[in-house]
């Protein structure tokens, strides 16, 4: 019996015995190295924001699926990463992380910054419309080409109210903006410990 295995291993490629075949046929229908954005639509992505949400989906696949308590005792593995000058356990940092990226920034952000867009939408602002004529044609070609978007305010509150909330957006969003990065740079420096 033994001589049968090795002469079937020795002709039989690695790639070909039926485990490996079975193996193969598996994940070509559910392959493991795929990675499925929870929060991103099904749609065009700049590459910038399918990187974050790639690498923050990774890190939340680890943490619900391999990272369990029983598997790995963290807290006296020692595993120790610097953060802001500060000696942090790993298991402690991917939860902050995990933490900071399904609660605050797809929750609470997107929810302050539509928040901010109704505010600025009930301004009710204008645009000042193009010169024409009686007949609705464009009065010149030149006055089209040079038109300036001039908005219409009802008054200068109004102006000064959506000016502010233009300024707050902007703020939030660059905000934002700078802390994903920040955190970012944060998971890479675990990245080492995503393995079980």
């Amino acid at each position: 019996m033994f001589r049968i295995r090795d002469i079937y291993y020795s002709v039989v490629p690695y790639d070909y015995r039926p485990h490996n075949i079975i193996y193969n046929i598996k994940h070509w229908f559910r392959p493991y190295n795929v990675v499925k954005c929870r929060y991103l639509e099904k749609t065009w992505n700049d590459r910038d924001i399918l990187l974050a949400h790639t690498m923050f989906e990774i890190l939340s696949q680890f943490i619900e699926k391999e990272c369990c308590p029983e598997h790995i005792d963290w807290k006296s593995s020692g595993h120790i990463v610097k953060v802001s000058n500060k000696n942090v356990n790993v298991r402690d940092e991917m939860q902050d992380l995990y933490n900071w990226w399904h609660k605050i920034y797809n929750k609470s952000y997107p929810k302050k910054h539509e928040q901010l867009w109704k505010r600025i939408e009930k301004c009710n602002v204008k645009l000042k419309s193009i010169p024409k004529d009686k007949d609705g044609q464009v009065t010149s070609e030149k006055s089209a080409e040079y038109f300036s978007l001039d908005l219409e305010y009802r008054n200068p509150k109004q102006k000064l109210l959506y000016k502010k909330l233009l300024k707050e957006v902007g703020q939030l969003d660059q905000d934002m903006h700078n802390e994903l990065l920040k955190r970012m740079e944060r998971l890479v420096r675990v990245s080492p410990f995503l393995w079980t």
